[in-house]
């Protein structure tokens, strides 16, 4: 019932983020270097804030405004990879949240995994580095896999918890 009622606010929320990355960022004309970076960095956060499908769609929009603003990418393997990182994201938010019953910690774990890949990057994050799209692409299959399993167990724990 609280998703049904605040679900909106989190759409509107993810969607302003997204529309506003044209000023803070600029997505025309991009090699396929920075076009991965602005996946990877700046749309990938709404998984944090969305549902699956939700997610699934914004990021396909946005991918096909990239495109039409000419930027170099591979709009499968971008958009696969951009998912698994929304679907890590959203896995650790939501279980985090599901074995803390605080929905200020599923958001603040998701982050701090994000500030994390950021910090340490992929010399200490290995396999579970968010950013690998261009140096490590195998990364993504993890973090799915990852993400996945965590969006599950999280399920499981909140369903137990009710």
């Amino acid at each position: 019932m609280q998703f049904r009622h605040n679900a909106w606010q989190h759409l509107l929320l993810s969607a302003l983020l997204l529309a506003v990355s044209p000023l803070v960022l600029g997505i025309s004309n991009l090699d396929a270097s920075q076009s991965a970076k602005v996946l990877e960095t700046y749309v990938a956060l709404v998984g944090i804030l969305l549902s699956l499908l939700f997610s699934a769609l914004l990021t396909l929009i946005f991918l096909l405004v990239m495109r039409a603003g000419d930027c170099e990418m591979e709009p499968v393997k971008y958009y696969f990879g951009t998912m698994a990182e929304v679907i890590a994201f959203g896995g650790l938010g939501g279980f985090a949240y599901a074995v803390s019953d605080n929905l200020i910690v599923g958001y603040m774990i998701p982050l701090g995994y994000y500030v994390a890949g950021i910090s340490a990057g992929y010399r200490y994050m290995k396999k579970l580095y968010p950013f690998g799209m261009l140096t490590d692409y195998e990364t993504k299959y993890w973090i799915l896999g990852a993400g996945i399993v965590l969006m599950v167990c999280g399920v499981v724990v909140f369903r137990r918890r009710r």
